[in-house]
């Protein structure tokens, strides 16, 4: 068959270059994951990097704000460009507007967190701690509880960033990773681990006088390094269901409950080690190099 017969030819008559459409990679996947944690837009806001069937890399979100829309933008600046790269972050207001079907548009979700009852769990226990220390002692039960929910909803913020991280590629193509996106993905990782930890500390220092003054504030060592992608996973999924159960502690002690139920087991022993058990995986999750 002579080429001018060919079927590509019979496609493309006059013989046109055929332009080839760029494939993103998985490096370039963990870049935009990079400059979206530089932006905090990793921390609960909708947004979604993802590889298409096509070989784009389409990075789309709804966030509040048009300043908040700028600066999501601006820190994938140098992306922009590349024609692998789509990326689509719009405000709640122009999702609306867009939307054609009759379901609503979720809002990002937020962490502004205000207690206005005192019918908490924890009550007896802080109005014995409160009385005397301050003029308003209701107030500052509602603003101390306020704050040991927002900890803790923080934390857990960074675990599910943690998540993200290790749902985003599956073992075999971190390993295919080159050495430099492997290591801006564990050192992702990393600095959630991080940051949870730092910020469980700052919840167990302010419930220590409170609920467990002759409790030793330190933690267990870090024990062995992570050297297997496995392993960090299993840990991570640890962690997680670790620090939960203890949210779920938290949020039992200072929310009220409609259900009139007012036990919690926040004064418990198990409690606090279990905190500090989740602080210990934080800190082995934290140093981890590269496996």
């Amino acid at each position: 068959m002579s080429p001018a017969s060919s079927p590509a030819a019979k496609l493309n008559p006059e013989n046109v270059p055929l332009v080839t459409q760029p494939i993103a990679t998985a490096d370039q996947e963990v870049e935009a994951l990079r400059l979206l944690n530089q932006a905090g837009a990793d921390l609960g806001e909708q947004i979604s990097v993802k590889r298409t069937s096509a070989g784009l890399l389409e990075i789309t979100g709804i966030v509040e704000t048009d300043k908040r829309k700028s600066e999501i933008v601006n820190a994938l600046a140098s992306l922009v460009s590349n024609p692998s790269v789509r990326i689509d972050i719009q405000t709640v207001a122009e999702a609306v507007a867009k939307q054609t079907s009759n379901k609503p548009t979720p809002l990002p979700s937020t962490r502004a967190v205000e207690i206005t009852s005192n019918a908490l769990a924890a009550e007896p226990d802080l109005r014995a701690y409160f009385s005397g220390k301050d003029k308003d002692t209701d107030e500052a039960i509602r603003q101390y509880a306020a704050r040991m929910v927002s900890l803790s909803g923080r934390a857990m913020d960074h675990l599910w960033a943690m998540k993200r991280l290790l749902n985003q590629f599956s073992p075999e193509e971190v390993r295919t990773l080159t050495p430099e996106a492997r290591n801006k993905w564990i050192n992702l990782i990393r600095s959630h681990a991080r940051s949870y930890q730092q910020t469980n500390e700052s919840l167990r220092r302010e419930l220590h006088p409170v609920f467990f003054p002759t409790q030793s504030l330190g933690i267990a060592s870090e024990g062995s390094a992570i050297t297997d992608i496995n392993e960090l996973t299993h840990l991570v999924n640890q962690l997680f269901d670790l620090a939960s159960s203890n949210d779920r502690v938290i949020r039992s002690a200072f929310t009220s409950s409609s259900g009139g139920v007012m036990t919690t087991v926040i004064k418990t022993p198990q409690f606090w080690q279990s905190l500090k058990n989740a602080e210990g995986l934080a800190s082995r999750i934290g140093a981890v190099a590269r496996p």
